[in-house]
């Protein structure tokens, strides 16, 4: 079944960013845990390869059907990392009953009300499944819209008048700086109407006045956006000093990205005091209410400041896909973590917050490296054993990612004992040499 009741990315949204993906794959991926597109009656869904067996099947990851593979009906896609990583949007479930009827076959009773909005509650819960039980349509509540009702009131006519004295005192501390309604708003002034010709007819490419129009002929975009060029900053001139090779030191992991590979801080006092400095001045009232909105889509690897949904603070980051205005992936510099986020909840890059060089160092442990992207049991291993603990490290590559080893409070290689417990296989560590052009064993 598909949970419609959780908030979030919803399950439409999803499979409508999925139509724009292009990139067809020639063949089908070896691994079951490969996720890939496919073309299921017009409609591209999110799929793995179900078995391997011969004929080939796929498992539809949203909606659990699984599909022998039609080479010629279907086409295959490859799909950016963003949709490996959003768990299916179907559970599997065994039926255990319907309330309010006891003497009913289960079987019949799913057939006959495929694809109906029903409730559910859960009576337990599997490594895999979950056993549910189900209410009928007609007893399922659905949310009232409350409409409001409100009075007629007068207009209300801001003048020094209608302030308290505290308030005006407040407005003259800032000077009037300008009168643009767009230029106070929005922090910049648009120049489309100005640049681009009115009567721009698309099928000709230009207008009416041919080559006497000096005006720009190109449409302009849909719902307000600008074609103005706008600045984006991807870097910073702060840049944090990588230690020796051989150096053996302490950190902090903050984000497990898989069982081979993390980011962490280094905890250094001075770094550690400038980063909650710097997070309290950027959350301070007076700076939030000074970020601009962005203008434009963001582009790929453009600093922002966006907001946290756990803190509903602000913090650096940076872009890593944007796939419409409502699903933005950003990449949080001074943490390693990652989340989908709307326009709405991005900020213009202020340079006033450039002084600090990102915090989240990339590592990649040396001597282990992952069985399958989706090991839930070696990555919970490997995150109740090093997240948010100091941890000793020693660094075999100090360009980005770092290849370390990890040891635990009694010099045990944790990335070792990864390999023991068949978590993780083993691996080569890979260090560049002198010249920076090949790799030699660690």
């Amino acid at each position: 079944m598909i949970d419609q009741s959780s908030s979030g990315i919803n399950f439409a949204d999803i499979v409508q960013t999925l139509q724009n993906v292009d990139t067809v794959l020639e063949d089908l991926p070896a691994s079951s845990g490969q996720v890939f597109g496919v073309r299921v009656d017009g409609t591209i869904l999110r799929a793995v390869r179900s078995k391997q067996t011969d004929p080939v099947f796929v498992k539809l990851l949203d909606t659990g059907e699984i599909l022998p593979l039609d080479g010629k009906a279907m086409v295959l896609f490859e799909l950016p990392p963003f949709y490996a990583k959003l768990p299916p949007f179907a559970l599997k479930c065994f039926l255990d009953s319907v309330e309010g009827c006891s003497d009913i076959d289960c079987r019949e009773y799913l057939e006959t009300n495929l694809f109906s909005r029903s409730g559910y509650k859960i009576q337990e819960v599997g490594s895999s499944s979950l056993k549910v039980s189900l209410m009928p349509s007609t007893s399922v509540e659905m949310p009232r819209k409350t409409v409001e009702t409100r009075k007629e009131q007068e207009p209300y006519k801001v003048s020094l008048s209608t302030l308290t004295q505290a308030q005006v005192d407040e407005l003259y501390e800032e000077p009037l700086n300008t009168t643009n309604v767009m230029k106070a708003v929005l922090g910049y002034v648009p120049r489309d109407d100005q640049r681009i010709c009115p009567f721009y007819d698309p099928a000709i490419e230009g207008c009416f006045k041919g080559s006497r129009c000096r005006l720009e002929h190109v449409a302009k975009l849909p719902d307000g956006w600008t074609r103005d060029k706008s600045l984006h900053k991807i870097q910073i001139r702060a840049e944090l000093v990588a230690p020796d090779v051989g150096t053996e030191m302490m950190v902090i992991p903050t984000f497990i990205v898989n069982v081979d590979e993390f980011y962490a801080h280094i905890p250094r006092q001075d770094l550690s005091k400038a980063l909650i400095e710097l997070q309290v001045q950027m959350n301070d009232d007076k700076i939030v209410e000074n970020f601009r909105m962005l203008n434009h889509e963001p582009h790929f690897h453009e600093l922002v400041f966006a907001k946290y949904s756990e803190d509903d603070l602000w913090y650096r980051a940076r872009v890593v896909e944007c796939y419409n205005p409502e699903v933005i992936v950003v990449f949080y510099v001074d943490y390693g973590n990652t989340a989908v986020l709307s326009l709405k909840d991005l900020r213009c890059w202020d340079d006033q917050f450039d002084y600090l060089p990102f915090q989240a160092v990339h590592c990649r442990i040396a001597n282990a490296q992952r069985i399958r992207e989706d090991h839930i049991e070696a990555i919970r291993q490997i995150y109740n054993d090093i997240i948010n603990k100091p941890i000793k490290i020693q660094i075999l590559d100090n360009l980005s990612p770092w290849e370390v080893l990890l040891f635990d409070d009694e010099d045990n290689d944790i990335g070792q004992f990864l390999v023991l417990t068949k978590l993780a296989l083993p691996r080569e560590p890979k260090v560049m040499d002198k010249s920076g052009t090949n790799f030699i064993p660690g």
